[in-house]
């Protein structure tokens, strides 16, 4: 084992814990901007206007909730399927 080798494996390290603590950041964020967008939603919607629009301010917040998880495994899946082409190229 080289020098070479140990620094790549160092710097690879380095690398995967920048990246976990960002991540870290988005999972703990998400909520809250979720549910402050849900609120900010239903204010704007349900106070001003007709009792009505309270269904409409519902239904946007269900389709908060449904199209950030999709979107989320999508964009995995697509990397996914980006990156093992280029792990075989190797």
């Amino acid at each position: 084992m080289d020098a070479g080798y140990v620094i790549n494996l160092m710097s690879v390290d380095a690398l995967k814990l920048s990246q976990m603590v960002r991540a870290l950041h988005e999972v703990v964020t998400l909520p809250i901007y979720l549910a402050m967008a849900a609120y900010f939603l239903y204010y704007n919607l349900s106070s001003y206007h007709y009792t009505e629009n309270r269904w409409s301010s519902l239904i946007g917040m269900a389709v908060m909730v449904t199209v950030v998880p999709v979107t989320t495994c999508f964009v995995a899946w697509k990397t996914k399927r980006i990156q093992v082409p280029a792990i075989i190229i190797r």
